[in-house]
């Protein structure tokens, strides 16, 4: 991460801060060192963190007394908040984005809101390019009850105790973001929870990649790929999805170099397929 976005990563959360009495600066602060302990090595986090703090002041000193100075004061963050949009899009991928927007739904779910929090999430999201379904599938991630979940899009799911037997006990509900194979995960767990090795606070969303795992403080671990393969699993089980190969013959050079003889197939969506054979029996054809 370059010192540029780092900043403006910062201000972000600075912006969201600030103006929010002692005990919402505080929350706000908090919520920022989570983020960035999750980013940054241990030094550069209390440095930011130190800058967090000077940023905060230094908004809270922006003048907004009376309703015309708090509207030219509201104009003045949202052009920062803009401007620090635009320097985070150049710097960061789209799913660390979805990630940041969590990390402030997650800050104004817990501190009482006005108008400009909500107003604020919104630059953000269009800023970043997240549609406005997308962008409340990841508010019910953050805010629904995990025994209700409020499923809003396809790509939300919850699964149930037992998903796994007892590898996996626990319940949780997710948000499969197809463009880069990637879950938020969130569960009912209150203890410490981890993606790979890095902690997740009790009832926060977690993100999963390609090849990470999630474990649960109960010791319950769930594989990035079993998550695809229940996911494909409920999708063919709703379009019947079925590749089929019927006596299949192929010669590199008829008639001689047959590569296949009355090769048959059925594959049904969600499982995986492997397919065996020495080297030039024709695996690959």
């Amino acid at each position: 991460m370059t010192t540029s976005i780092l900043e403006a990563l910062i201000q972000l959360f600075a912006l969201f801060a600030a103006g929010r009495g002692k005990e919402g600066i505080a929350l706000g602060r908090a919520h920022a060192a989570r983020y960035m302990r999750n980013q940054l090595p241990k030094a550069l986090v209390d440095d930011s963190l130190a800058r967090f703090d000077e940023l905060v002041d230094q908004f809270q000193r922006m003048p907004g007394q009376g309703e015309k100075m708090k509207a030219k004061r509201l104009a003045k963050l949202s052009v920062k908040l803009l401007r620090t949009c635009s320097q985070i899009n150049k710097g960061l991928e789209w799913h660390e984005k979805h990630v940041v927007v969590v990390r402030l739904l997650e800050y104004l779910n817990e501190v009482p809101d006005g108008e400009t929090g909500r107003l604020f999430l919104k630059t953000v999201s269009d800023s970043f390019s997240i549609s406005q379904d997308r962008l409340e599938a990841l508010q019910n991630m953050v805010e629904a009850s995990i025994a209700q979940p409020r499923l809003n899009v396809p790509e939300m799911f919850e699964l149930g105790g037992g998903f796994l037997g007892k590898r996996f006990n626990g319940r949780l509900i997710g948000l499969h973001l197809e463009e880069g194979n990637l879950f938020l995960l969130r569960t009912a767990d209150e203890g410490i929870q981890r993606v790979n090795h890095q902690d997740v606070g009790a009832g926060r969303v977690a993100l999963l990649a390609p090849g990470g795992t999630f474990r649960d403080s109960m010791g319950g671990t769930l594989f990035h790929s079993e998550l695809v393969a229940h996911r494909n699993k409920s999708i063919s089980a709703q379009d019947s999805l079925v590749l089929r190969a019927e006596d299949v013959s192929h010669y590199f050079n008829f008639p001689h170099e047959q590569a296949l003889h009355q090769f048959n197939l059925q594959a049904e969506g969600g499982h995986l397929v492997g397919i065996m054979g020495g080297s030039g029996s024709g695996k690959s054809t």
